[in-house]
């Protein structure tokens, strides 16, 4: 047996052996880990699907709690007046609330109101577990002795599963006697399961505790639930299932909880283990025949590279060299460089002069190069102004390929009205006298070949080319350059009118406060019928309306420093779009938001609150009556957009173009400083505030973010 056999042989059993250990490893070791991970999943699943039922009854004890601390509620049940009943003890209550049960019963276990409302049948019904007339004043539900108690919990009823909330009624301010007793309630039905399933993104399934249709595997798991094992798991091949259960107002089991986990982790875990093991197999596979093959490199292939040359030449006569990369640091190595020397010697002056032409062709190539990817366009004419060579930068300045400008006189790419006084300025500089176009250069405007206009800066110089003059003209776009001019101009502009705000704004406070104070005064002694009153109450108003302008401006003159931190953009717009539906300044606006679910952004979150809440405000002023505002957030890889469309009365064109600057406004009480503030504070966020409208329509804003936190100096 050869060498190359045995080497063979013993790198095979190698391999074998590393892909036995392997594997081993990995099932010992790090399966385990997947199932425990998983084991994790399904326990926090488990308790978000808890967390969805107990958030539900919360629910449920904030809006009896609302109810039961009302004046509206307390006079009612002293006179059970039907004005109540018709404009709060509606079907809509029923309806809106998710509720199935509300009753209002006296001291004395009397019911004032009282009905039960079924949703799948959409029908009222009775239950025998609530008495329609009388209940015992011992009753578990009944029974508040203190203001602040509550009774919150769930109750199997003959009509299902029901989640229960009891409170004393007393009057808004909670400091008088107790008149009676508020009970609502929700059946767990089908939809409430669902709207669970969607706010968690669980699988969960809730069923009464003696339910006569549970599913086999949860009848098995339910007598295996106590208080000292609440909760269990089970698991197939595919599947954990987490099984808890919940008490009902009297302790014993009333619901029991399942959620589904789907076993992925430790599937996707078992998959991954096996391709690692054909992997590693395949990985063994290719060093074993890596180590065959560069065996056979190193020794086997460069006496065969030297013999088939020494042969080659030896029949052809033409010399040629060993390639040195079949070559090794050996005596067969040492070998074939030193006949390599020898061919090399022979073949050096052939090589030199393929070096020369090679440098002559690379210094073409760099010129034009050059030329050709140089930012400025450049052209070269003739003394007659005529176009003889363009560069790549040239064309996209002009909107003209190469062959179109050749051959054309320089001028065409000047508008009309100003032709004569360019083509004075380029006879100038022909005839050799000093001129701006071949010191500094000069600004001209140009024509491109779609018919827009640009400015431009041309700077000429003269060459001699086959004892002729020819003239070079390095032309640059100063159109992002002049637009970045007027909005420095405009900074300052801007930042001028900021500092007069704030020191008018000064002057102002100290005499307001002053005339507001001695008006106070006045209308505290004025008597109730004095005819003066009504003047001073008007002076009052005007003064608020005057210090609310002061701190505007003074807001206006503020220098922004937003204080960045990386916060979730759709959770703070959430927040202020929540707070915002319940202010009564919004109400006839309906908010909806859109979104990712989550997109984290470096936001100062109280500036950026401070200006979405403006354009609500101004979103809800446009509507003569209820009107919807659709706010949109898009995350993109280097900027995120959030958008708010109103279906307002929209701005003509010209409110549009002057709706950003300052002490503008079409209120009668606006100061116009709103959105000036607003676009300060984005684009002291390194984002941007645009909006458009249509009359009619109504009126969009986009707000632009960029995605990464900028530095702030």
């Amino acid at each position: 047996m050869s060498i190359k056999s045995k080497i063979f042989i013993l790198l095979a059993l190698l391999g074998v052996l590393f892909v036995a250990v392997n594997v081993a490893i990995q099932y010992q070791c790090i399966l385990p880990g997947f199932k425990t991970l998983e084991q994790r999943e399904s326990e926090k699943n488990l308790n978000r699907a808890v967390k969805a039922v107990e958030r539900d009854l919360e629910h449920l004890s904030l809006l009896c709690y609302d109810w039961s601390e009302w004046d509206d509620t307390y006079d009612f049940v002293a006179d059970g007046n039907q004005e109540y009943i018709d404009s709060n003890l509606v079907l809509t209550t029923f309806t809106h609330n998710r509720l199935a049960l509300l009753y209002i019963i006296d001291r004395s276990g009397k019911v004032i109101w009282g009905k039960i409302y079924d949703k799948e049948i959409e029908e009222f019904i009775t239950l025998p577990d609530f008495p329609e007339d009388q209940w015992p004043a011992d009753h578990p539900l009944l029974g508040h002795r203190q203001p602040e108690s509550v009774l919150n919990g769930y109750l199997m009823t003959s009509g299902g599963a029901l989640t229960l909330s009891s409170r004393p009624i007393l009057p808004s301010m909670g400091d008088g006697p107790i008149r009676g007793t508020l009970i609502m309630g929700r059946f767990l039905c089908d939809n409430c399961i669902q709207m669970m399933r969607e706010q968690t993104q669980v699988d969960l399934n809730v069923w009464s505790f003696n339910c006569d249709t549970l599913p086999p595997n949860v009848c098995l798991i339910k007598d295996q639930l106590t208080p000292r094992q609440p909760v269990l798991f089970q698991e197939n091949d595919k599947v954990t299932f987490g099984y808890t259960f919940f008490p009902d107002i009297f302790g014993s089991p009333a619901m029991i909880l399942q959620v589904a986990t789907q076993r992925d982790i430790f599937n996707k875990g078992l998959q991954v283990l096996k391709a690692n093991a054909l992997g590693t197999s395949i990985a063994a596979l290719a060093t074993i025949l890596f180590l065959a093959f560069l065996l056979h490199s190193i020794i086997s292939k460069p006496l065969t590279a030297l013999e088939t040359t020494l042969q080659y030449i030896s029949r052809s006569g033409t010399l040629q060299q060993v390639d040195e990369k079949l070559l090794t640091h050996d005596e067969i190595g040492m070998l074939g460089m030193e006949f390599n020397r020898m061919i090399i010697r022979l073949q050096n002056d052939l090589e030199r002069r393929k070096q020369a032409e090679q440098a002559l062709a690379a210094k073409e190539t760099h010129l034009n190069t050059l030329l050709s990817t140089a930012p400025d366009g450049i052209v070269t004419v003739n003394h007659k102004g005529i176009i003889e060579s363009a560069n790549r930068a040239m064309e996209l300045i002009s909107g003209y390929g190469t062959t179109e400008l050749l051959g054309r006189h320089l001028l065409f790419l000047i508008p009309a009205r100003y032709q004569d006084a360019v083509k004075q300025e380029v006879n100038v500089f022909i005839a050799g006298s000093e001129t701006s176009l071949g010191r500094q250069g000069m600004e001209i405007t140009a024509m491109r070949k779609d018919g827009s206009e640009l400015p431009i800066h041309v700077l000429a110089c003269t060459m001699d080319i086959d004892q002729k003059h020819k003239y070079a003209c390095f032309i640059r776009d100063i159109s992002e350059l002049k637009e970045l001019h007027d909005n420095l101009l405009r900074t300052r502009h801007l930042a001028a009118i900021g500092e007069m705000g704030a020191s008018i704004a000064h002057e102002i406070r100290n005499p307001l406060a002053g005339i507001s104070g001695a008006v106070q005064v006045l209308v505290e002694n004025a008597p109730a019928d004095s005819p003066d009153l009504h003047v001073l109450n008007e002076i009052l108003q005007m003064a608020s309306r005057m210090e609310s302008s002061v701190d505007q401006m003074l807001e206006f003159a503020k220098d922004w420093n937003p204080e960045i931190t990386r916060c979730d953009l759709v959770e703070l717009i959430d927040t202020i779009i929540r707070e915002a539906r319940i202010n009564k300044d919004l109400k006839n606006a309906t908010i909806y938001f859109k979104g990712p679910e989550a997109s984290p952004s470096w936001v100062d979150p109280v500036l950026f609150s401070q200006v979405l809440v403006n354009l609500l405000h101004n979103a809800a002023e446009s509507f003569d009556g209820p009107g919807e505002i659709n706010c949109l957030l898009e995350r993109h890889d280097r900027e995120t957009i959030i958008t708010l469309q109103d279906n307002g009365a929209g701005m003509t064109p010209e409110v549009l173009a002057k709706v950003f600057k300052p002490f503008f406004t079409t209120k009668i009480k606006g100061t116009g400083l709103g959105l000036s503030i607003c676009q300060k504070i984005i684009e002291k966020h390194g984002g941007s505030i645009t909006l458009s409208s249509t009359v009619g329509v109504g009126t969009k804003a986009v707000i632009t973010l960029p995605g990464k936190k900028l530095q702030i100096s």
